[in-house]
């Protein structure tokens, strides 16, 4: 293998103009926070933010899949899409395909190769990583006897533990025995599905709240139904002066149009009730007294 020296993007060029390219798309989405502080400049970021994390990934495998590769590329003078199938199966008189990629037979055990991995040991309750616990049945099979570990201490060995950051409400450990991942939920199953960043967030939160002792699997989740109901409140806050401005706007609206009626009646010129023309002359009436 080759590798492109450190900090010098000119030696990655063609990947680099595809990241530009991705990143220039993904900055005009709002409460982007733009390359540099000269680009945003007093642009309010969070303020004008809409997309969580999970929007963000749909948006871009959308974009990638049916508007990157389908853009007809100015250099190559076809689509991305196209000049893959052009390099897979060959061009003009050379119709060999000399590689086809791999296809990956257990696609599960590629995408837990590519999770980082966390080194446990199985203890009776299970297996604790960062204050929260995951237990399963199969994992009995792992959990050694004091005495036993203290005879044969090879028996109480690290199990490698994999887990998404996207969701880390399961881990995922190699069995050597059936060859395949199995999968490790909460040990309270109960508990919300977190990423992990709330759950860094919440472990910050909860050592503000816990002194004097260590941190516990229930003050994770506290912390973090806390910070849940701190976003709920806000989110319903900003929502309740969105209506109450959305409501003065429309009252200002109706008041204004009120107003111009008025105005536009009162500006009008008074029209005759008799046209001067067709006026009669009082002296062609008689008066009779009543009576």
């Amino acid at each position: 293998d080759i590798y492109r020296p450190v900090a010098r993007p000119e030696f990655g060029g063609a990947i680099e103009r595809v990241i530009g390219t991705c990143m220039k798309k993904v900055h005009t989405l709002p409460g982007s926070t733009f390359s540099n502080i000269f680009e945003k400049g007093n642009y309010d970021s969070d303020g004008n933010a809409v997309m969580t994390i999970d929007n963000l990934e749909k948006w871009y495998l959308d974009f990638v899949i049916n508007v990157y590769h389908k853009t007809e590329h100015s250099f190559l003078g076809m689509t991305p899409e196209e000049k893959f199938y052009q390099g897979l199966y060959g061009v003009g008189e050379d119709k060999s395909i000399p590689f086809l990629p791999v296809t990956v037979a257990n696609t599960l055990k590629l995408r837990m190769a590519l999770l980082p991995g966390i080194n446990r040991t199985v203890q009776k309750n299970g297996i604790t990583i960062d204050y929260i616990t995951y237990f399963s049945e199969t994992l009995r099979k792992y959990i050694i006897p004091t005495q036993y570990k203290k005879l044969k201490p090879e028996l109480g060995k690290t199990v490698i533990c994999r887990r998404d950051p996207r969701d880390i409400s399961k881990i995922y450990i190699y069995d050597e025995d059936i060859q395949d991942y199995i999968t490790v939920p909460y040990s309270d199953i109960r508990k919300p599905k977190m990423n992990l960043s709330e759950l860094r967030a919440s472990i910050a939160e909860a050592r503000k709240k816990v002194s004097g002792r260590e941190l516990e699997q229930h003050d994770i989740f506290e912390a973090h139904e806390r910070l849940h109901s701190y976003v709920a409140q806000a989110k319903q806050e900003k929502k309740s002066i969105r209506r109450k401005d959305s409501s003065k706007k429309h009252q200002d609206k109706t008041l204004k149009n009120d107003q111009d009626r008025i105005d536009y009646k009162e500006n009008q010129p008074i029209s005759n009730t008799y046209n001067n023309t067709n006026k009669e002359d009082d002296s062609d009436f008689e008066i009779y007294p009543i009576g």
